[in-house]
């Protein structure tokens, strides 16, 4: 006899009662797990992520994970740590803002620049999963259409525009592709290097 649940035989080839044990087809995953509502999954919030916001929130689920659940409204990701994850450099910032303004985290402190041996990452907040630190917010649940979300979006980076310093533009304004321009970059590249 053969295939599932095929008994052991002796060496006599008679039967013993038993059945073979058979393997797993695939190795389980591990015991870790964070539940997030269908709600959420379907809601118009979640609709309006873009991809990188969306690889934001998944980062910062797993790092939730990794301290079982217990940190949550402590949870420090680096820059460094978002864009290893596939988040491009200059994505990491509006994808944050993104997911701040759809109620899916909360920064709970803002980082800074690394210096030396100084390290100062942001702390983050999710307001979906239940934990001993942070209850449930839901803010997300209060979005009720798309072009709602789109507006949060919108507002919370221009506000963030707004609240950014202006650096001074370094170049100046030239035609590109004058021949003017071209000349008057010329002249000036030219009496810099004498």
């Amino acid at each position: 006899m053969s295939g599932a649940g095929a008994r052991k035989v002796d060496v006599t080839g008679r039967t013993t009662g038993k059945t073979k044990r058979h393997k797993p087809l695939v190795n389980l995953p591990s015991n870790q797990w964070l539940s997030i509502p269908r709600e959420m999954l379907e809601s118009p919030a979640f609709a309006a992520l873009s991809a990188p916001a969306l690889r934001v929130l998944m980062r910062l689920c797993i790092e939730h994970l990794e301290h079982g659940g217990a940190e949550n409204g402590k949870l420090k990701v680096t820059h460094s740590q978002f864009v290893a994850f596939g988040i491009g450099h200059n994505s990491v910032k509006p994808a944050l803002i993104e997911n701040e303004a759809l109620g899916f985290i909360e920064m709970m402190q803002q980082g800074g620049r690394s210096f030396g041996d100084t390290r100062l990452p942001s702390q983050f907040r999710l307001t979906f999963p239940n934990s001993r630190n942070a209850p449930q917010t839901h803010e997300w649940f209060a979005i009720k259409s798309l072009d709602e979300a789109k507006d949060r979006i919108a507002r919370k980076k221009a506000e963030w525009d707004a609240a950014r310093p202006k650096r001074p533009n370094r170049r100046p304004a030239y035609k590109s592709g004058s021949i003017a321009g071209r000349a008057e970059a010329a002249r000036q590249r030219n009496s810099g290097a004498a």
